[in-house]
């Protein structure tokens, strides 16, 4: 399958799901279709095994109930949706550096290029791009009031 669920998003449905909530209501608080939900939670063909982590429900079928109003769901669903996956960016040691060149208005074309001369920047174009896609939104504002300013100053005669 091609639209593949992130792992932490797939053991919070799990989890979820163990505490009782509805796949309705999984669906809703994740913002996924239902049938998502269903095929994450579908059994796999595999036999579980028991692991000593598993929580034992005293040979209950659910652990419980979840209400709507229940927190225990909402509060797993903002950690895991606030985790960030995947390895660091080697972006992240020249933050300062990106930054600085973001609110001069350079492009990530730009920024890679001074990347590479400045500090001998071994990652990627594409690292760079991701990387400044992320806070570009911060600056964004900062250069339309710069370009806006610009505007209303009159030039001198000359």
């Amino acid at each position: 399958m091609a639209n593949n669920l992130k792992v932490h998003e797939q053991q919070v449905i799990i989890e979820l799901a163990g505490r009782g909530c509805s796949k309705r209501r999984i669906a809703r608080e994740l913002g996924l279709d239902r049938k998502t939900i269903r095929r994450y939670l579908r059994p796999s063909k595999s036999p579980t095994l028991s692991t000593p982590g598993t929580p034992d429900y005293n040979g209950a079928k659910s652990p419980g109930v979840s209400t709507p109003g229940s927190d225990d769901a909402t509060q797993l669903v903002s950690e895991a949706l606030s985790q960030e996956t995947g390895r660091p960016s080697l972006c992240r040691a020249h933050r300062e550096l990106i930054d600085a060149k973001l609110e001069a208005g350079l492009r990530a074309k730009r920024i890679y290029q001074d990347l590479v001369s400045q500090v001998r920047f071994s990652g990627s174009y594409q690292s760079v791009k991701r990387f400044v896609r992320g806070p570009r939104h911060r600056f964004r504002e900062r250069r339309r009031s710069l370009r806006r300013n610009r505007r209303l100053t009159p030039e001198p005669p000359g």
